[in-house]
């Protein structure tokens, strides 16, 4: 069994631990302007949030934490946890594992957590030395572009 989607899939931003990452690293204002302009739903299973309220919470938490967790929130029997990745202080990429929640055990998910903690910012500082600063903040400025 794997887990996959297609390359280029798009995701509501406030579905599973990527989303949750990206949003964590918005004021709370920009992301209650979000869900109520663009009509985000937060709920996909019976696992997620049932209000903006409890969505808020796992946003606080995320921030608070460092990372954000996906507990079968998006698809059932799927768990993901997620980070970002920053470049000159600002979030340019996310990363993140997912797995079977039979596999993505609650004894497993702090070590997966810690490691993706250490590997994010290795892999923002590699990406900007082979990049260059200026390419980095190019394709920063692109992501800033992009229509929620």
């Amino acid at each position: 069994l794997k887990i996959s989607s297609p390359i280029g899939a798009c995701l509501p931003a406030t579905a599973g631990a990527p989303g949750k990452a990206w949003l964590a690293a918005m004021k709370d204002q920009e992301i209650d302007d979000l869900l109520n302009t663009k009509h985000l739903r937060f709920r996909f299973t019976d696992n997620g949030p049932e209000s903006t309220d409890q969505f808020m919470n796992e946003i606080e938490k995320t921030r608070k934490m460092g990372y954000s967790t996906d507990l079968e929130e998006f698809i059932k029997g799927i768990r993901a946890i997620a980070t970002l990745i920053y470049s000159g202080g600002q979030p340019v990429a996310a990363i993140w594992v997912a797995g079977f929640t039979s596999s993505m055990t609650d004894h497993k998910l702090p070590n997966v957590a810690h490691h993706l903690i250490l590997a994010a910012p290795m892999i923002g500082s590699r990406a900007e030395s082979q990049m260059g600063p200026n390419e980095f903040d190019n394709a920063n400025k692109i992501r800033k572009s992009i229509p929620a």
